[in-house]
């Protein structure tokens, strides 16, 4: 549902912003820009995925909800991959690439702070009712991130009803 991914995409972009104003400063342009294109892959998977329906149907049946998971059971990798190729191939910094390729996992993302802002701002989204429409469960929050950004879970919190006033 493109409404739907694009309310999320946007409730990322707000989040990210706010993050990174408070924990990054120099990062906030980039964070709102990543955090409005960090599912571009998905819409890029979207017909392939059409294709297969079938088979991701049965994989959500058969062994996880996750939609992430399924990509990569299906075809072979998954949104995050394709996005960071896209970001290579529009030229996009390295630093951005790498935030969209991590923003499910950002411990293995080599400090990418931005790659902290993203999923953070991600998870806050999904748990504001911000979710993308393929997201049929809901990722822990990596405590990395929080780490990362020197956060508390009450700093969680508080950004949680920021991110639902802003949107």
């Amino acid at each position: 549902n493109a409404g739907v991914l694009w309310k999320h995409s946007l409730a990322v972009a707000l989040g990210s912003r706010m993050i990174a104003a408070k924990r990054a400063p120099a990062l906030e342009s980039d964070a709102f820009s990543v955090g409005l294109i960090h599912d571009a892959g998905k819409l890029a998977l979207n017909k392939y995925l059409d294709e297969k329906k079938q088979d991701v149907r049965r994989f959500f049946q058969e062994h996880s909800p996750s939609y992430l998971l399924a990509e990569r059971h299906v075809l072979g990798f998954d949104h995050t991959e394709i996005a960071k190729d896209l970001c290579m191939k529009w030229k996009l910094p390295e630093s951005h690439a790498e935030a969209m390729r991590y923003h499910h996992d950002p411990a293995s993302s080599e400090d990418n702070q931005l790659a902290h802002v993203i999923h953070l701002a991600n998870f806050l989204a999904r748990e504001s009712g911000y979710g993308s429409s393929t997201d049929t469960e809901s990722a822990p929050l990596d405590e990395s991130s929080l780490k990362a950004l020197t956060l508390k879970q009450t700093d969680v919190e508080n950004l949680s009803d920021d991110l639902s006033a802003a949107v």
